[in-house]
Formats: C-alpha cells, structure tokens, sequence
C-alpha cells in the first residue's frame, strides 16, 4: 500500500503602531509551506509556498474625516499557468456628522488595481491537485450611510 505524507508549517506575524489617536497603523504576515510527499515512485512530491501579507491605514485627518487604505500581497508559487502574484488595494473616506458624530456618510473603492483573481490550487491527500476559481466582482465602488442609534437612559 502507498503511503502519502502531508506537512504544513503556517505562521502569522503582526505589528501595530498607534500614534496618539490620529493614525493607525497595522501589519501583518503569513508565511504558508506546504510539502507533500509519496512513498509510490509514481508520484513526485510537491511543494507550495505561500505568502500573504496585509498593510491597513487609517488616518483620523479631522475630527470629521477618516481615510482608509488596505492592501494586500499575496503570492502563490504553485499557480501554473496564472499569474503568481496578486495585489489588492481597497481605500475608502468617511465623513461623520450630525450630533455626537451619530451618522457616517463612506464612500470604499474595493480593488482598486483590478488584479483579484480568486485562483486557488490545493495540494490535498490522496494524490489529488484541486484547482478552485470563483466568481468575484471586479473594481467596484459603494456609498454607504451608517446611523448609530445610542442607548436611551434608563429611568
């Protein structure tokens, strides 16, 4: 009977700096390894790296208005054929008014740089390669409006 073995080694590194309460600032990393080997000469072993690394932004620029900037790297080294590589950019700008600041007006732009492909190959057992491929939106914009309703007092 052949025998497959099936390691993953999967890490996520973060930092976040605040500085007062003007700018936000976070980072995160996510080293993925995954190998995959057989006992059967019939098979060759298989290897994929991933890398997915996150950067946020949020800039409180008054006391009114917040930008937001996202973007995302990741990097697929077992996509044949696909682009390897995919980087996404979603920003957006948000304007509070109204008393105590209750209601937002935003407006997000989400991949911005049109480069989501949503290509996913998985090296899972029993000798099987899985290619998944959704479908997304491409570029796209949304304005929303939040209203926060606060807590009456009790009497």
């Amino acid at each position: 009977m052949d025998k497959n073995t099936n390691d993953s080694l999967l890490n996520r590194y973060a930092c976040l700096k605040k500085l007062g309460r003007v700018i936000e600032w976070n980072n995160s990393y996510s080293p993925d390894f995954n190998f995959t080997s057989y006992s059967s000469p019939n098979f060759t072993g298989l290897r994929a790296t991933l890398h997915n690394f996150n950067t946020n932004l949020v800039i409180r620029w008054t006391k009114n208005l917040i930008l937001e900037n996202n973007v995302i790297y990741l990097y697929n080294s077992n996509l044949a054929g696909a682009n390897k590589t995919t980087v996404r950019w979603n920003a957006a700008i948000n304007y509070n008014f109204m008393k105590d600041q209750r209601a937002t007006i935003k407006l997000s732009a989400y991949d911005i740089l049109n480069q989501n492909s949503n290509i996913v190959r998985l090296i899972a057992s029993q000798n099987t390669l899985t290619y998944n491929r959704g479908n997304l939106l491409p570029r796209y914009f949304m304005m929303t409006l939040t209203y926060n309703i606060k807590q009456m007092p009790r009497k």
